[in-house]
C-alpha cells in the first residue's frame, strides 16, 4: 500500500481530525485511578465497543477473521495441550494452546458444530488441570520451559506472560458468548484478576507492573523494568478490553485505559526514525520487518477503539520510517478488522 493510501486510511480513524496532525494530546482528562491497590495515570478515553467480528484479539492471524469453520474431524487428532522445543528443552506452550481455544470459539460461531465445543472443553480441562497455576483465585497459564530473551536473565519454569493471559481471557470470554455457560465466564475472571494484580502485591506470578505512575504489560516478566516488548502489551491488553466489553466492568475500562496512557505516552519510544521500531525498550534492537508492520497495524487498532487521535499520528510516523513496506496483508489498513 503506498503512503497517499495510508493518509486517507488516517485521516478516517481520527474520526473528525485533519489528516494525522494531531497534537500528542487531544485533551481528554487524565488522572490517576487504582489498580491493585496502586494509583496510576489514565486519560478517560471515549472507548469504543465493538461485535464479535470485529474484536482485536486474535488466534490465526492478526489481519483477518476466520471465515471458513475448522472442519469437525479435523480437531479430533489435534492435541489437548500444545508444546514447544525452545533450546535444549521442550515444553508447554500456553499461548498456541489458548490460541487453538480461540480458534475453535471462531469456528464454532461459524458452524455450531459439538466436536468443536467437545475440543474446547477437553483442551481447557487438561490446561487448567495440569498447566495452570492458581495463586489469589486467578489462573496463571504455565510456560514449561526456561526462557531467555536479549538480557541476562532467566525465566524459571514455570513462568507467564501477558500474551497467553490476554489470548486465554478472550477465548474464554468468547466461549461464554456462545454458549451462555457461566464457568466459561468464570474462567474469564480469574484470568482477568492475573492481569491486574501488580508485581509488587504477587512477586512470584505476575504479568503487570507500575513503574513511574505507568501501568505496564509484560510479555517477558523478569525484576527490575522489564524489556517492555510492544506487540505483546497489546496484544496482552486486548484480553481485559474485551472483558470490558462482554462484563461493562468499569473497573476493567479503566485498567485498559490506563494501559492506554502508557502506550499513549511511550509510543514514539519504540520509533526508530528512518528505519523499522523497536522490538523493545531495553535491549536496542530493531524489530523484523513483519513486526514494524503489527506495530503499524496495532497503533490503528489503538486509534479506533480509543477515539484518541494521536495513535494516527504515530502509525503515520511508523509508515514513514519506512515506505518500502507496502501493506501487503489487506488492501488498505480500513479492510483489516
Amino acid at each position: 500500500m503506498r503512503r497517499r493510501a495510508f493518509l486517507t486510511v488516517c485521516t478516517a480513524v481520527t474520526a473528525g481530525t485533519a489528516g494525522c496532525t494531531a497534537p500528542s494530546s487531544s485533551g481528554v482528562t487524565r488522572r490517576r485511578v487504582g489498580i491493585d491497590g496502586t494509583e496510576v495515570l489514565a486519560k478517560d478515553y471515549d472507548l469504543l465497543k465493538v461485535g464479535y467480528w470485529d474484536r482485536p484479539q486474535w488466534f490465526q492471524s492478526p489481519y483477518s477473521r476466520r471465515e471458513e469453520p475448522i472442519a469437525a474431524d479435523a480437531v479430533a487428532e489435534w492435541a489437548d495441550i500444545s508444546m514447544a522445543e525452545i533450546g535444549e528443552e521442550t515444553g508447554h506452550h500456553p499461548l498456541r494452546t489458548l490460541r487453538n481455544l480461540g480458534s475453535l470459539a471462531d469456528s464454532y460461531r461459524l458452524s455450531e458444530e459439538d466436536a468443536l465445543l467437545s475440543k474446547a472443553t477437553s483442551i481447557t480441562d487438561e490446561l487448567l488441570e495440569n498447566y495452570t497455576t492458581e495463586s489469589n483465585d486467578a489462573y496463571f497459564f504455565n510456560y514449561g520451559f526456561d526462557h531467555s530473551l536479549k538480557t541476562e536473565y532467566t525465566r524459571t519454569a514455570p513462568w507467564f506472560s501477558c500474551m497467553a493471559q490476554g489470548t486465554g481471557l478472550a477465548a474464554f470470554l468468547r466461549w461464554y458468548e456462545l454458549t451462555g455457560d457461566s464457568k466459561w465466564l468464570d474462567h474469564a475472571r480469574k484470568t482477568y484478576r492475573s492481569m491486574v494484580g501488580l508485581r509488587r502485591n504477587n512477586p512470584d506470578e505476575w504479568v503487570t507492573y507500575e513503574k513511574d505512575d505507568y501501568l505496564w504489560l509484560s510479555e517477558y516478566p523478569e525484576p527490575g523494568t522489564t524489556m517492555r516488548v510492544l506487540n505483546g502489551f497489546v496484544i496482552g491488553l486486548w484480553g481485559p478490553y474485551e472483558y470490558w466489553v462482554v462484563t461493562e466492568d468499569s473497573r476493567a475500562k479503566e485498567f485498559v485505559q490506563a494501559a492506554m496512557t502508557t502506550l499513549e505516552a511511550h509510543a514514539m519510544d519504540w520509533r526508530n526514525e528512518g528505519d523499522t521500531s523497536y522490538y523493545d525498550l531495553s535491549s536496542g534492537d530493531l524489530a523484523p520487518e513483519h513486526y514494524h508492520t503489527l506495530h503499524v497495524f496495532q497503533f490503528y487498532q489503538l486509534s479506533k477503539l480509543s477515539r484518541e487521535p494521536y495513535f494516527a499520528t504515530v502509525l503515520q510516523a511508523f509508515l514513514e520510517d519506512r515506505p518500502d513496506l507496502d501493506w501487503i496483508y489487506c488492501e488498505d489498513l480500513s479492510t483489516c478488522k
